[in-house]
């Protein structure tokens, strides 16, 4: 079986853009005889003629054809020589010995789409939104499963009818369960060390799923389509044993979490068989249909029903004989029985001590290698994932030097190596990631909640963000025109959000007090100072909008706690917050504090806005800066009697003594008739009194309450 016809095809493609050809001489008979095929199938795709060469300099933006029916301006992306020239340096590192590349499918992989993402196709197409790397990936996916399938079905390689045909190509999906569960349902002491451990557990837990499916199967991850977010997406041949591995991989999985995590976590997978014209979206005749959409409609009606097939009897007896006993003692983190250590006067089980002690090494700046090996390495703290039924693996971060020393010494353990955030380290074939690892730390490592809550204004209080993309799943399904949306497309969009919630979002935190448990897929969760996060939210809003051309928009739950509050309950409470903004009329809102208080993001921004003269938050911050109005007084007078005015049984009432406190300030600090800032004040009080006024009186209550959040000290009398 040809091996490189893989990265033979991803050559093929890239070969516009770089400058060595030497590599052409190592085509394969089994590449030449499928590549006019595969060629014509990544025409149809990108709806282009591969025999009119394109000679544009840039790509148009996908997010042009999403929503089409909104107005917005045509936008180009264009790519960079210099990124080019990078790209061709590090090929050419890799070309030297082309006795070596033949393992490099990954690396090179990893390097176009650093250096490419923007460089235009080689043939003309309609829609002109498909990078040359992007098309490179997709055929060397699809000529890869059409080789395999035919192999194994015995069918010659020229024969495109009977290939375009047949059912080659599998279409997998998997999705974790229970995230919300196991990440969050850990004690106050040392809760966010354990938040970041654990959501960094379930990241690396679907990247090792899919590269043990792929190193099964001799596959690259050209295969990928999308992993992020406790889910993933998979094109591959279908062939029995591609149908054998995954079995067995999410069933080697799924046991392992049930002995080790109690199933708090569990794996649903499904997948559906898939021809060339589905992959395509058109018909025998080349006519466009929806036939892609009809797939993924079938994959995901598949997946939704082997979740509600997680337990069986033997689960069940499996559940009921880990529970505690009657005076049994359970890990103070996560209740299990099984396997504790006693620390300080608890008790805390062996995985959960594992998740506090690796916590050190993720925020170690120099540990960017994550290595899963078959041996225990004493030295160095460990993660235990699943591998074999009988054998697990161990997961390390190392420096990179510590990783290039157990290369020399012990390659033959590594399962596979992964490196974060470093694009120009291309050595061993080693996987690239790109994580958002963002965490507040001192000399003695990660801040505490109790520790970030110290650096904000004010009281000591934590603020919580958690955003996620709107109709993401609409998008996909009835976003595109119908003749655009097909594979290509849906690997597009989802490369192209996982850059940003992974690369395009770090530009927004430098010197924000900020600590992320998670960004990735399409959502963000992370905790901070109030004045950090609020900032963090509008910078955001912005970013993605440009981003996305107004095409697409997530909507947020934003709240306040005491440093002791229970994580769970933290994590509730911000889920809660989350749905109700996404409950009103075409979601893209925040929801702060309490549900009651739902905003549209250009709404929420404006009432903050310290730089606008005329906002809510701006003139509350005047008055208090000329001692018209303190803290005390404004909540107590202003802001109780009117968070309760819709509730009183005479509302006329609040406004009567509202005016008589306006002029009582007026007299006892004499103040001018026609003074600008308090005639602003009293406006903005006497307009929010009117009971009929319901969206100024909750623009008022939403800006005091961030006044005197940013303003009050642990001394304020007021709670």
């Amino acid at each position: 079986m040809n091996k490189n016809i893989a990265l033979e095809a991803l050559l093929d493609n890239l070969s516009k853009a770089m400058s060595n050809k030497s590599w052409q001489s190592f085509k394969s008979s089994e590449f030449n005889k499928l590549n006019p095929m595969v060629d014509k199938i990544i025409a149809t795709i990108n709806q282009g003629d591969i025999t009119k060469p394109n000679s544009e300099k840039t790509i148009n933006s996908l997010f042009n054809y999403i929503n089409k029916d909104k107005k917005d301006e045509e936008k180009e992306k264009t790519y960079q020589q210099s990124d080019v020239k990078r790209f061709n340096e590090l090929i050419e590192e890799l070309l030297e010995n082309n006795q070596c590349i033949s393992n490099k499918t990954n690396l090179i992989l990893a390097i176009a789409k650093t250096n490419l993402k923007y460089f235009p196709n080689d043939f003309k197409s309609s829609y002109n939104d498909i990078s040359l790397v992007e098309n490179a990936v997709l055929k060397a996916n699809i000529m890869t499963c059409l080789y395999n399938y035919a192999s194994e079905n015995d069918i010659a390689l020229e024969d495109e009818e009977k290939l375009l045909k047949a059912n080659s190509f599998l279409l997998m999906s998997f999705d974790f369960s229970g995230i919300q569960n196991f990440v969050f349902d850990v004690p106050m002491e040392g809760a966010l060390r354990n938040l970041r451990s654990r959501s960094f557990y379930l990241e690396m837990a679907s990247e090792v799923l899919v590269d043990q499916i792929l190193n099964e199967l001799n596959l690259t991850r050209v295969h990928v389509i999308y992993v992020g977010g406790g889910h993933g997406y998979l094109l591959l041949p279908n062939t029995n044993k591609a149908k054998e591995v995954i079995k067995d991989k999410i069933d080697i999985f799924n046991s392992f979490f049930l002995n080790k995590f109690d199933y708090k976590i569990y794996i649903s997978h499904s997948f559906v068989e898939a021809n060339s014209y589905e992959l395509m979206s058109v018909d025998e005749k080349m006519n466009t249909n929806e036939r892609f959409n009809e797939l993924m409609s079938k994959l995901f009606l598949q997946i939704s029903k082997n979740k509600r097939e997680k337990y069986n009897i033997n689960i069940l007896d499996k559940l009921n004989d880990n529970k505690a006993k009657e005076n049994q003692r359970e890990c103070s983190s996560c209740g299990k029985t099984a396997n504790l250590i006693k620390s300080k006067d608890k008790f805390i089980c062996s995985s959960c001590n594992q998740f506090q002690q690796f916590s050190r090494d993720f925020v170690d700046e120099k540990k960017k290698v994550y290595l899963l090996y078959k041996k225990q390495l004493k030295e160095f703290n460990e993660l235990i994932m699943p591998y074999q039924l009988e054998d697990n693996a161990y997961l390390y971060a190392l420096s990179i030097g510590e990783y290039e020393k157990i290369v020399k010494e012990d390659k033959n353990a590594i399962i596979v190596a992964y490196i974060k955030n470093s694009p120009d380290y291309i050595k061993n074939n080693i996987i690239h990631l790109s994580f958002v690892d963002d965490v507040l730390k001192d000399r003695n490592g990660q801040l505490s909640i109790d520790e970030i809550a110290d650096l904000d204004e004010g009281i000591k209080r934590i603020a919580v963000l958690k955003l996620d993309v709107d109709s993401l799943g609409l998008v996909f399904k009835e976003g595109f025109p119908k003749d655009m949306y097909n594979i290509a497309r849906m690997a597009s969009l989802s490369d192209k959000l996982t850059y940003y919630f992974k690369e395009e979002i770090k530009s927004l935190t430098k010197d924000l007090k900020l600590s992320f448990v998670f960004s990735g897929g399409d959502d963000v969760f992370l905790f901070g100072t109030l004045s950090d996060v609020l900032l963090f939210s509008k910078n955001n809003y912005y970013k993605f909008n440009k981003y996305t051309q107004g095409k697409l928009h997530f909507s947020a739950g934003i709240g306040i706690f005491p440093p002791k509050y229970p994580i769970y309950k933290i994590s509730d409470y911000v889920d809660d917050l989350i749905l109700a903004a996404k409950s009103v009329e075409g979601k893209n809102s925040v929801t702060i504090f309490d549900d009651l208080q739902t905003f549209k993001w250009e709404e929420f921004f404006q009432i903050l806005d310290l730089n606008n003269k005329n906002s809510e938050s701006n003139i509350l911050q005047e008055a208090f800066n000329k001692k018209i109005i303190s803290n005390t007084m404004l909540y107590n007078q202003i802001y109780k009697p009117m968070v309760n005015l819709e509730k009183a049984k005479e509302p006329e009432k609040v406004a009567y003594r509202l005016m008589y406190l306006l002029g009582r300030i007026k007299r006892e600090k004499s103040i001018s008739e026609e003074d600008p800032t308090f005639k602003q004040f009293s406006n903005l009080i006497l307009n929010a009194a009117n009971i009929k006024q319901n969206e100024f009186r909750k623009r008022l209550l939403l800006a005091i309450q961030i006044h005197l959040y940013k303003n009050r000290t642990k001394e304020s009398s007021y709670e």
